[in-house]
């Protein structure tokens, strides 16, 4: 649909440069999980959101984009900007949501204890919110606990896979499926996560490297799960 509205506004002639930024957002999130970084990098190319147009609805997907491809180039003080810009003034509805972003990108960058503060605080915060947001808490804890504490962590993942199944939400399902399989291999239980996968294929076929980087936040464990 990205595609097709910058086509529609294009043909008729209609500058409406929020409406045009929220395509080329679809367009690249879009390409960054089932293309290519280098692809989804020259959509955004000379984009720069402000602080002042994340506040327009929908604007917040071109943020978060640029910063998931900030993010994947190793530029983190970059993606952090794009992310805190997101959170600073997200409702507190949908907090645990965008809190994602920054508890993957501390993970990517090693700095376990500041992802931990993030995920602690999505969780905690979304424990009276609505289904979607109480998964998007647990799957946050869930992540950060990976390693170091697997059984809560495979308890707060397969809640919010079954919270995600249920309401059909395929990119959350899809990062929690990978978040549950490195736990199942920190485990050493290759049989059960080799299972996972195979369970949840239909909403992880069309990842291509760069999709399955950004919902793993380039883990070291990601070749092992891709095998």
């Amino acid at each position: 649909w990205g595609q097709w509205a910058l086509t529609e506004l294009a043909g008729r002639n209609v500058s409406d440069d929020m409406r045009r930024l929220s395509a080329i957002a679809a367009i690249a999130y879009a390409t960054l999980l089932a293309g290519s970084l280098e692809d989804a990098r020259k959509l955004l190319a000379g984009l720069n959101p402000t602080s002042e147009q994340v506040l327009v609805p929908g604007i917040e997907a071109l943020v978060s984009t640029v910063g998931d491809v900030e993010l994947l180039s190793g530029n983190f003080d970059r993606a952090e900007h794009m992310y805190k810009l997101i959170t600073d003034c997200a409702p507190v509805e949908v907090l645990a949501s965008t809190m994602i972003d920054l508890v993957g990108l501390e993970l990517a960058r090693g700095n376990h204890e500041k992802a931990r503060d993030y995920a602690d605080y999505a969780f905690s915060i979304s424990r009276s919110a609505a289904e979607h947001e109480r998964a998007m808490g647990e799957l946050a804890l869930g992540m950060v606990l990976s390693e170091t504490d697997t059984s809560r962590a495979e308890r707060l993942l397969r809640d919010a896979l079954g919270a995600f199944k249920s309401l059909e939400a395929a990119g959350p399902l899809a990062q929690t499926t990978i978040w549950l399989t490195i736990v199942k291999l920190a485990k050493k239980e290759k049989e059960a996560a080799m299972k996972l996968l195979n369970e949840n294929a239909l909403h992880l076929q069309a990842l291509s490297d760069s999709g399955w980087r950004l919902l793993s936040a380039d883990h070291e464990r990601l070749p092992e799960v891709k095998r």
